[in-house]
């Protein structure tokens, strides 16, 4: 995936909801940031190379001339690659805790409807955590995530480039994760 000026995004048919790491999702928001649950975002799709969440458009979401507030864009949008970590950390057997250190993102349309928010920077994840635990170090990370209304599937709402900064915590029972298998929305990325 690349956050280049030209994207087309092709939708069949949204992944169902992951209530599973939704609601894990949600118990970390309670704990350690309150506006995680407050949007209520759901994750769709969790692998060792995509992570899928969408934010549905209504009262709390949405801005007074109907469309997504921007506050929540960015919130979903962060949500993607602090979550993939976390998820991606465990399934290499150790907690792990991130900081978002830099961000660009570039906001294309309003979104008129729910917004899926999509990384498939995993490898650039799991690279960054194998660094950390060889030497001991935070190590960052550069993860690139497409928001994108599945009512417009050709029209991106925005797109965003993070430095995460991963630090591993201590050791514990590694939860396997699987390659990306499914279809739920195809983006096709083209530089000029």
């Amino acid at each position: 995936m690349d956050i280049g000026t030209n994207s087309a995004v092709a939708a069949p048919a949204a992944a169902p909801i992951n209530w599973r790491h939704t609601l894990e999702l949600w118990a970390f928001g309670m704990a350690k940031v309150p506006l995680i649950p407050f949007i209520r975002p759901r994750v769709r799709v969790v692998s060792s190379d995509r992570y899928e969440i969408s934010v549905a458009l209504r009262r709390r979401t949405s801005n007074q001339v109907g469309s997504m507030y921007f506050g929540a864009i960015v919130m979903g949008a962060e949500i993607v690659p602090s979550a993939h970590s976390l998820v991606i950390a465990r399934s290499m057997g150790r907690l792990a805790s991130f900081v978002t250190r830099q961000v660009s993102g570039e906001f294309l349309s309003a979104a008129k409807s729910d917004v899926f928010f999509r990384s498939d920077s995993g490898p650039e994840i799991q690279a960054a955590i194998e660094r950390a635990m060889a030497t001991s170090a935070p190590s960052t990370a550069r993860v690139k995530v497409v928001a994108f209304c599945p009512a417009q599937p050709q029209k991106p709402v925005a797109r965003f480039e993070f430095e995460l900064s991963v630090k591993l915590g201590k050791p514990v029972k590694a939860v396997p994760l699987a390659p990306y298998a499914g279809h739920s929305h195809t983006v096709q990325a083209q530089e000029n």
